[in-house]
């Protein structure tokens, strides 16, 4: 399970992940936490390297400048 969270993470570039459990037939979809970036790196013991895309146009333009 840790190695989709992490490529997870990795990939998307944030520091942040929502947890959603998906709605079924009994339940609707809902939040069912959040996970950190540093939450996972201590309990890894290990950093995580960043790689994530711009997303935002703001984020381009920082990038830029």
């Amino acid at each position: 399970m840790w190695t989709r969270v992490v490529t997870a993470v990795v990939r998307a570039g944030r520091t942040h992940m929502l947890v959603i459990e998906h709605a079924c037939l009994t339940s609707p979809e809902r939040i069912r936490g959040l996970i950190s970036k540093t939450q996972i790196e201590r309990q890894l013991g290990a950093q995580l390297p960043m790689t994530g895309m711009a997303t935002r146009f703001a984020e381009m333009t920082a990038a830029l400048a």
